[in-house]
């Protein structure tokens, strides 16, 4: 009967160990590599902006705070970002899987995503670059 109190309370204490991964601080940039000025709108679920930024050539955006386990994008607060350059065509990035609504960057994955291969890391800031082809190649709005 003893061993199998001893048991218990080891198998108590050992599930009892187990930590939580702590969350990490980053923030979400977009820089401009295109040889045009862009707008960025950036829409939260709620409805409310996120983000009304004119953006030009070499420029970057204001930064947007997040924290999560790990890199997870925006957490799934964002609806939708709109890129729009100065000729009227851009993107429209929705967060809605099948959306007719979206026309996203076809380069590269949405900045939606939480795929951190399509942003470039410098220590805590993750950037997203809007080159020169997504100008060429961006959609009419």
């Amino acid at each position: 009967m003893n061993k199998i109190i001893v048991i218990l309370a080891l198998a108590f204490l050992i599930s009892c160990t187990t930590e939580e991964k702590a969350l990490d601080y980053y923030e979400i940039i977009f820089k401009n590599n295109s040889q045009v000025d862009f707008n960025i709108k950036i829409y939260n679920k709620d409805g409310t902006t996120e983000m009304n930024q004119n953006v030009s050539h070499s420029a970057v955006t204001n930064s947007i705070q997040r924290s999560n386990k790990g890199f997870g994008g925006f957490n799934a607060t964002i609806d939708s970002i709109v890129v729009r350059f100065a000729n009227g065509k851009g993107y429209k990035c929705v967060d809605f899987w099948g959306s007719t609504d979206s026309k996203c960057f076809l380069s590269k994955s949405s900045p939606l995503s939480d795929d951190v291969t399509s942003f470039v890391k410098d220590g805590s800031t993750y950037i997203y670059i809007v080159t020169e082809q997504d100008f060429q190649n961006a959609f009419d709005l």
